[in-house]
C-alpha cells in the first residue's frame, strides 16, 4: 500500500477527507489533528498506533479507510479487517456504519455465505474468528481486496491476552493477533484510549510494530472531577447510597435524574450494592449489569439507560463488562465500590462521564483492605495520596502527562484534594484554608518495662517499618485510642491491629476507646480471616500460635 499511496500529498488527501465528511453527513468536515495524521500515515502504508482520549473519535478514522482509498485508486474495491473485543461494540459499529452510509459486516458462522460474497466495506471480528481455521480459506479469497487491519481497543492485547501473575490469559488469542501479519502483510492502526508508555512498549512488541507513527494525546477529561473517599473497613458501600441520596429525592420527586454508573470489582458485590437500594427502585430505576447478566437483560438495561429522555433507568450496577464502547453523552457521575483492576482501567471507567462537556464526578470508595489487593502501584499511589497531591496531576504522572493550566475552571472542579484550597465565589464559606492540627497526646499511663516488652513483641508480628515501630514505642504512654495512633501515621488496617494490641495490654485503660462500636467488636484474628493475603501483613502459623498464647 505504501508504494501506491504515496502518490498523493497531504493538501490533495484533505480534499478527499473534506468531501467524505460532507457526504456522511457528520456535521463537520475537517479530521482533528491526530485523527488526520493517523489517517495520512497509515494509509501511507505505516503500521500506527494512536492513544485518544475516550469521545475523541477514534471510529471515524477507520470508517474513511475505504472511501478514501477508493477515491485515489477508483478501479479499487477495498476491504478493512476491524478486530473488535465484545460483540456488543460489532453492533453498535455496523449501525454507526450503515448511518453514514458504508456497509459493515459481523465475522461469524452465521455471515458465511455473506462474507463469501464480499459486499461489505469494513469487516468486524473478533481476535478468536479472524485467527479460527475454519475462516482462513474464506479470508485468503479476499486478501487481495484487503488494505489493513485495524485493533479497537488495543490495550486488551496486553490485558487480556497475556498471563497475570494470579490466574491465565482471559482471551488468550489477542496474543496472537500480530500472527496476521505473515497472512495479509499489510499494516496495523491500533487504537485506544488507555495505554501508558509500559503497556505501549508491551503492545508494540506483541504486534510486531515496525517504523510505527504514534498519536498520543493526553486522557485528561477537565470537567470530570476526581474524588476519593475512604470509608471504614467494616463498610458495606452504604456511604454509596448517602452519596446518592439527592439524586434518588430528584427523582422521587420529578420521575427524572442524572445518571450515574456505580462500578463493583466482582459480581457478588455487584449484588450487595443492587440490594443497598430500596425495593422501590428495584424495578428499573436502578439496573445490573456483568458477564452473568442474561443478554435480553442487558440489552433492555442498556436501552433504558441510554435514553435522553423518556428512559426509565437512571443507575447501573456494573462490573467492568460495562465499559468500552459505552458512548452515552449524558452519565454524570461514575462510582466505584472497591478499587478497579489498573490505572489504565480507571480513566476508562471515569472515561464514560461528562462525554456531552458537562461538569460531572467520578468518585471512588475504598475500604482500607481492598488496597492490601491492589496490585497496580501508580492507583494505589494514587489513592493513598500520601503527597497530599493534586489527583488529577497524580493521574496523568501515570501516562506522562501534565494537565493544562487553568483546565478546570475551580479549584473545586479539579478533584478532593484542591478542593480543600478553592477561594472562588462559590467557596466563600471558607475564605481561609485552615489545615486542622492534631491534639497533642496526653500521658495516660507509666508502662512497666515487662508491659513495653510485650507491646514491643507484638509489633513484631505485625512487620511493621522500624521507624513506625520505634514510634510506636515512644508513645506508648500517651496512645489511648486508635485516633492516636492513626495521628502518628499508622494507616488502616495496621491502625486497628496496633489499637487491639493496646487494648489487650492495657485493657484497663482503653475502656474508653473510641472506635466504633462494630470496631470494638472486631477482633485481631477475625479481622484478618476475610482478607487474605495481606501483602507483607499476613501473619503465619506460628505467628498465628503466638498472638493465641498471648490474648487466649
Amino acid at each position: 500500500m505504501a508504494d501506491e499511496t504515496n502518490k498523493f500529498s497531504r493538501s490533495s488527501f484533505q480534499k478527499c477527507v473534506k468531501g467524505l465528511l460532507n457526504q456522511y453527513g457528520l456535521g463537520f468536515d475537517k479530521l482533528k489533528s491526530a485523527q488526520e495524521n493517523l489517517l495520512f500515515n497509515y494509509l501511507s502504508g505505516h503500521d500506527c498506533i494512536g492513544v485518544l482520549p475516550t469521545n475523541y473519535g477514534k471510529s471515524i478514522i477507520f470508517h474513511l479507510i475505504p472511501g478514501v482509498y477508493k477515491l485515489f485508486h477508483p478501479d479499487a474495491n477495498p476491504i478493512v479487517f476491524v478486530i473488535t473485543p465484545i460483540n456488543a461494540l460489532i453492533q453498535d459499529q455496523i449501525q454507526r456504519c450503515a448511518e453514514i452510509g458504508i456497509t459493515g459486516l459481523h465475522l461469524c458462522q452465521e455471515n458465511m455465505e455473506a462474507v463469501k460474497l464480499g459486499n461489505f466495506d469494513i469487516l468486524f471480528s473478533s481476535p478468536e474468528c479472524l485467527l479460527e481455521e475454519k475462516f482462513r480459506h474464506v479470508l485468503l479469497m479476499l486478501s487481495p481486496r484487503v488494505i489493513g487491519i485495524v485493533i479497537d481497543e488495543v490495550h486488551v492485547v496486553v490485558k487480556w491476552g497475556l498471563p497475570s501473575t494470579q490466574k491465565q490469559a482471559f482471551r488468550k488469542m489477542y496474543a496472537e493477533v500480530g500472527n496476521l501479519r505473515a497472512i495479509f502483510n499489510k499494516p496495523f492502526l491500533c487504537l485506544t484510549a488507555t495505554a501508558n508508555k509500559k503497556t505501549t512498549k508491551k503492545i508494540v512488541n506483541m504486534l510486531q510494530l515496525k517504523n510505527y507513527k504514534i498519536e498520543r494525546l493526553s486522557p485528561e477529561k477537565p470537567n470530570v472531577k476526581i474524588s476519593v473517599n475512604k470509608v471504614k473497613i467494616t463498610s458495606d458501600f452504604e456511604e454509596i447510597i448517602s452519596y446518592l441520596k439527592p439524586l434518588l429525592e430528584d427523582f422521587d420527586r420529578h420521575g427524572h435524574c442524572e445518571k450515574a454508573i456505580i462500578y463493583c470489582s466482582s459480581i457478588k458485590l455487584c449484588g450487595d450494592i443492587f440490594m443497598l437500594f430500596d425495593r422501590k427502585y428495584r424495578n428499573g430505576t436502578v439496573g445490573i449489569f456483568h458477564g452473568d447478566t442474561p443478554k435480553p437483560l442487558k440489552l433492555r438495561v442498556m436501552e433504558e439507560f441510554s435514553k435522553d429522555q423518556g428512559g426509565k433507568c437512571f443507575f447501573i450496577v456494573a462490573t467492568s463488562a460495562l465499559g468500552m464502547g459505552v458512548n452515552i453523552k449524558h452519565i454524570r457521575h461514575i462510582i466505584h465500590a472497591g478499587l478497579p483492576s489498573d490505572v489504565e482501567a480507571y480513566i476508562q471507567e471515569i472515561g464514560r462521564a461528562g462525554r456531552d462537556g458537562q461538569s460531572s464526578n467520578a468518585i471512588l470508595f475504598y475500604r482500607p483492605c481492598d488496597i492490601s489487593h491492589c496490585n497496580d502501584n501508580d492507583l494505589e499511589r494514587i489513592i493513598k495520596n500520601k503527597e497530599n497531591e493534586c489527583r488529577r496531576m497524580s493521574l496523568l504522572k501515570c501516562f506522562n502527562e501534565i494537565p493544562d493550566a487553568g483546565s478546570a475552571l475551580d479549584l473545586h472542579e479539579c478533584c478532593d484534594v484542591c478542593e480543600k484550597f478553592c477561594v472562588c465565589e462559590k467557596c466563600t464559606d471558607v475564605p481561609e484554608v485552615e489545615i486542622p492540627q492534631p491534639e497533642p497526646l496526653q500521658k495516660v499511663r507509666s508502662a512497666s518495662e515487662m508491659e513495653k516488652k510485650v507491646v514491643l513483641d507484638c509489633l513484631d508480628q505485625l512487620h511493621l517499618a522500624e521507624k513506625d515501630v520505634n514510634l510506636i514505642m515512644e508513645n506508648v504512654d500517651f496512645i489511648k485510642t486508635e485516633s492516636n495512633i492513626l495521628s502518628l501515621g499508622i494507616e488502616e488496617p495496621l491502625s486497628v491491629f496496633v489499637n487491639q494490641i493496646f487494648v489487650e495490654v492495657f485493657y484497663c485503660d482503653n475502656e474508653a476507646n473510641d472506635a466504633s462500636e462494630e470496631d470494638d467488636n472486631i477482633d485481631l484474628l477475625s479481622l484478618n480471616q476475610p482478607y487474605t493475603p495481606l501483602n507483607d501483613y499476613e501473619l503465619d502459623s506460628d505467628d498465628d500460635i503466638f498472638w493465641q498464647d498471648l490474648f487466649g
